[in-house]
């Protein structure tokens, strides 16, 4: 399989400019960094660096498959949400 399609679901304003679920299809190998960093083209907060993502792969927390390290797999349905911060 040269290619696999992933489901992205994303919540609060984590959705804005992109909208609450895409399709993504990704090179084979892929990575749950490398799929991060494609999508913060379209949304500046979603990027491996900020620490304030909850992020689940297949409605399991991502670092139960090894965090920005995950193979991503054909057909898996991430879902990102914003960490809620009280003061």
């Amino acid at each position: 399989m040269l290619a696999i399609d992933v489901k992205v679901k994303f919540y609060g304003s984590l959705a804005t400019g992109i909208g609450s679920e895409i399709n993504i299809n990704m090179p084979a190998g892929s990575t749950l960094m490398d799929l991060l960093r494609l999508l913060s083209q379209k949304n500046s907060e979603i990027n491996p660096e900020n620490p304030n993502l909850i992020i689940f792969i297949n409605d399991a927390e991502s670092h139960l498959y090894g965090g920005l390290k995950a193979k991503l797999n054909d057909n898996d349905v991430i879902s990102i949400l914003p960490a809620a911060h009280g003061g």
